[in-house]
């Protein structure tokens, strides 16, 4: 017997046990709210949930499906073809234990709501780079309404961008000329003229690779 037939035996076993209590409602508790998985403050990744669909960042934006199934007084949750078990704790958070055929795996969601308007990620940012051969021209980045443009000796090459409900995420494809392409952005903090981001990047078809704490300013 696998590990994770294990543990849903474990769990169908202790909930089958458990006192009768309301149901909850967890497809209205969701559906509309972006989460993020608290447990893993070291590898940040957050959960935006729709009808029945969610899109997840973390490395890269990626796109799901997920739906409920009742059994008893207890939900499972099936996402992304894996099954976990859901409920809400006293906090008013979710506890996600996924029992898949590929990941074992223990989120904690808590909701998250924006810190700032998506008006204030638009305008041109210069790149602060601490690179020696970097620091002779300058980089920039023009954010407008679903399209962002990088600027850099004479290069200019633009994509569309998709901001998150929250404001910290901008998804895009930025292929630069090195055969690399810029995909996510995660922005750490916000002011009227400096912002700091964490910056995936990918090569080739599996290759992603993270540069943390890049510090842009606004040109004034």
């Amino acid at each position: 017997m696998n590990k994770p037939t294990i543990f849903l035996l474990l769990f169908l076993l202790i909930v089958s046990c458990q006192k009768k209590k309301d149901k909850i409602d967890f497809k209205n508790k969701l559906s509309g709210k972006t989460f993020e998985d608290i447990n893993n403050p070291y590898f940040p990744r957050d959960f935006e949930f729709k009808d029945s669909t969610f899109i997840a960042y973390q490395f890269k934006r990626r796109h799901g499906n997920y739906k409920f199934i009742e059994k008893g007084d207890s939900t499972f949750i099936i996402i992304d073809d894996q099954l976990g078990y859901i409920s809400e704790n006293s906090d008013g958070d979710f506890d996600l234990l996924i029992i898949g055929k590929t990941i074992d795996d223990t989120l904690r969601l808590k909701q998250k709501k924006p810190k700032w308007s998506s008006e204030k990620i638009y305008g041109e940012w210069i790149v602060k780079s601490n690179k020696k051969s970097e620091q002779s021209s300058e980089m920039s980045y023009l954010l407008e309404p679903n399209k962002i443009s990088y600027s850099r000796n004479g290069l200019e090459i633009e994509s569309e961008i998709e901001i998150s409900k929250t404001h910290d995420y901008v998804n895009m494809e930025l292929v630069h000329s090195d055969k690399k392409t810029e995909c996510l952005w995660r922005i750490i903090s916000l002011t009227n003229n400096k912002m700091i981001i964490d910056k995936s990047t990918i090569s080739g078809e599996y290759s992603f690779s993270t540069e943390n704490n890049i510090e842009l300013t606004k040109k004034r």
